[in-house]
């Protein structure tokens, strides 16, 4: 069984690189993930703060191209 800790390290850790592509792709007045996204929602899962599912990170990775 994985931990509630293991969960929010590996939150962390999923935003932490979806935050470093992001920026090495675009700038950041820009965005590129998808429209329906809510830009405050897409900020709290590059900090870690948000549960993020795999259908979620699926649509972020196809964001980033």
């Amino acid at each position: 069984m994985i931990s509630k800790e293991d969960h929010k390290r590996s939150n962390r850790m999923i935003g932490s690189n979806l935050k470093r592509v992001r920026l090495q792709k675009v700038s950041r007045s820009r965005g590129c993930y998808s429209d329906s996204l809510d830009r405050s929602y897409v900020c709290r899962i590059e900090k870690g703060n948000a549960r993020v599912t795999f259908n979620l990170l699926k649509q972020l990775v196809l964001g980033l191209k």
